[in-house]
């Protein structure tokens, strides 16, 4: 397992079943995940009070799990990850980044598109895919496939930029390329899963690529314990 992979008391199963009935639909053609061929600029509050980031990996089993986010960072750099009391790890620790490492940090959040990922777009596409794959299969002469999910956790994204601008190509059509103020929270379920599944569907790759930016931060080695 990666050092920034989830973990889980528990493997995660897909419980998700995609049936396609009827004649074809249109297909949505899921983006190349391409190099960015232009840098993101991004603009934010800098007050030190100012969250500008946060992330959080959400079980559904867990009726008392800890609504605090495993991530936060702020407008000055400050970076605050929470262990809960009931996992090996538990206590707040606190890092610093510095201007630059946050900007590059908030760029590549921008160029991943977490600020600008609209789900029911990238669901779409996903229906899509099972849809080519079904119907693949039956002109194979092959039972299709039933991919079941279940028990997989929910990532939790929180976003907030006075602005921002995507790279060329970084948007799949109906996505923002541009925007003012930003104030988005982004939820996905399974998106590990997601991620091994649909390869060719770009939105969900860069926002994996997020999540595993943000989940990166949890084991910096500058971090100190501040609270218990």
């Amino acid at each position: 397992m990666e050092p920034c992979e989830k973990s889980a008391p528990f493997a995660a199963a897909t419980l998700v079943l995609i049936m396609v009935l009827g004649p074809p639909a249109p297909t949505c053609r899921a983006q190349e995940a391409t190099p960015f061929p232009d840098p993101a600029s991004v603009s934010w509050d800098r007050d030190p009070e100012t969250l500008v980031v946060s992330y959080q990996d959400v079980w559904a089993e867990f009726a008392d799990q800890d609504p605090t986010p495993l991530v936060r960072i702020y407008g000055d750099g400050r970076v605050l990850i929470h262990h809960p009391a009931y996992t090996p790890r538990a206590g707040q620790y606190e890092s610093r980044l510095a201007s630059a490492e946050l900007e590059s940090l908030l760029r590549s959040f921008v160029a991943n598109g977490l600020a600008s990922f609209e789900p029911a777009l990238v669901r779409r596409l996903k229906i899509s895919k099972e849809r080519e794959r079904w119907q693949t299969a039956l002109a194979e002469g092959k039972p299709p496939e039933l991919f079941l999910v279940a028990d997989d956790s929910t990532s939790v994204f929180e976003i907030h930029l006075e602005s921002y601008s995507s790279p060329r190509g970084a948007t799949a059509p109906g996505m923002a390329q541009t925007s003012g103020p930003v104030h988005r929270t982004t939820r996905w379920l399974g998106l590990g899963t997601d991620a091994a599944r649909y390869p060719e569907i770009a939105e969900i790759q860069r926002l994996r690529a997020a999540e595993l930016e943000l989940r990166a931060l949890v084991d910096r080695p500058d971090l100190r314990r501040v609270a218990r």
